[in-house]
């Protein structure tokens, strides 16, 4: 049994289970429209992964770690690897300190060696600075190259305590 539609002018013959089923024509509209938004959606996921590698590479390729170090004679931070960028390798040690126990008869510095691991070799000391127990220190050592890296504190054994929360240390 087939059911006459009308519409408008036209007159279409369709089979009663199909009434008010869009025509073939419609069916190819709605998939090119389903493709097509398929295609951006997987554009901007694709776009979205390249994005995040990028920002998880630059990460990487800057190696920033965060610290916080206390120490009364000397201390011997943790070794980290280090990878520079393209253009530049040098490394940097950011923070303020402050000191605890402090009198005037005591000395006001403390030093901060920066030594690159080796394996087969004497780890290498790439350089040593001098600052103040208690301030703010932005330090850079040049082109030291990608590497696993220390840093090494010392100061006067007189009780003082120097102490910090928040070091950053960065290749880059």
């Amino acid at each position: 049994m087939y059911a006459i539609c009308t519409n408008n002018t036209k007159t279409v013959l369709t089979h009663p289970d199909k009434v008010g089923q869009p025509k073939e024509s419609d069916h190819s509209s709605g998939r090119d429209k389903r493709k097509k938004k398929s295609i951006i959606t997987l554009s901007a996921f694709l776009m979205i992964t390249f994005l995040l590698a990028a920002v998880v590479n630059a990460a990487v390729t800057m190696s920033v770690y965060s610290t916080s170090l206390s120490f009364q004679y000397y201390y011997n931070g943790p070794t980290r690897s280090y990878t520079g960028s393209s253009t530049s390798e040098d490394m940097h040690w950011k923070g303020t300190t402050h000191v605890l126990n402090q009198t005037s008869s005591m000395s006001t510095t403390f030093t901060i060696s920066l030594y690159r691991e080796r394996k087969l070799f004497p780890d290498e000391l790439i350089g040593s600075v001098t600052c103040s127990r208690d301030g703010y220190h932005d330090i850079v050592w040049t082109n030291v190259g990608a590497g696993k890296y220390y840093f090494y504190y010392t100061k006067a054994s007189d009780g003082a305590t120097v102490y910090s929360n928040d070091v950053i240390l960065s290749m880059s």
